[in-house]
């Protein structure tokens, strides 16, 4: 089933459903040829904004094509009419596209879980679209999660499905922290990154904990004195 439009987008429309962020932008790159790379953008976009293809995806109203190719500094928007002259193009598009929008939805869990999140080599595997966790398949997974942002624990992933790893937001505080432990950084990103893991709330809470624990131990102390004060003085 295919989706169509009605009318000409409203700029308002134009900058939320078909403005290019730094993800889209790194899909879009993998293409070669202006052609290929603004039909693949329209329908990463289109997909966005009806939520379905359109059966002729360079079938957009010109201010969407426009919007579109001036993102991309594509200064002739017309050479997307090449971009269906061999057919399985768009039907390879629209898969990768399908495939994109799995891995957007883990950054959005990633994100919701405070830029940290422990996954399965399983689910991972599962969002690859293949049956084995091969050497080729797991390079494939990594360069997934680097386009849209994510990084892994550890450097290299495993190939046993079964296991877990730690994928975390590039650009984070989790990931200002190991990137400063794996390469020795002295950014000052880094170092907002320790210091406020350090002076975090959890760790204040823990060290309120440790203080509490250590003064209820000195008045345990202190009673088990007074108790063999008594005990000595029943005993004269």
């Amino acid at each position: 089933m295919y989706g169509r439009f009605v009318g000409s987008p409203t700029v308002e429309e134009l900058e939320r459903f078909f403005f290019l962020d730094d993800t889209d932008r790194r899909l879009v790159a993998r293409r070669r040829g202006d052609a290929s790379r603004l039909g693949f953008a329209l329908q990463l976009t289109i997909v966005r904004c009806l939520g379905t293809f359109l059966n002729d995806p360079i079938d957009v109203r010109s201010a969407v094509l426009d919007f579109v190719a001036d993102q991309m500094g594509i200064a002739d928007p017309s050479c997307v009419k090449t971009y269906t002259t061999r057919e399985m193009t768009r039907f390879e598009h629209r898969w990768e596209i399908s495939q994109a929008g799995r891995w957007q939805d883990l950054d959005a869990d990633v994100r919701a879980n405070g830029n940290v999140l422990r996954v399965s080599m399983w689910d991972l595997r599962h969002l690859s679209g293949k049956m084995r966790l091969k050497v080729n398949v797991v390079a494939a997974i990594s360069g997934e999660l680097a386009d849209i942002g994510l990084g892994h624990l550890p450097h290299e992933l495993p190939r046993n499905q079964n296991e877990y790893v730690v994928v975390y937001k590039i650009g984070s505080e989790a990931g200002a922290v190991i990137n400063a432990v794996r390469n020795g950084s002295s950014s000052e990103q880094a170092e907002r990154a320790l210091r406020s893991l350090n002076t975090s709330k959890t760790i204040k809470i823990d060290r309120q904990n440790e203080a509490k624990i250590a003064e209820l131990a000195a008045k345990v102390d202190e009673l088990e004195n007074l108790l063999k004060g008594f005990r000595d003085i029943l005993d004269m």
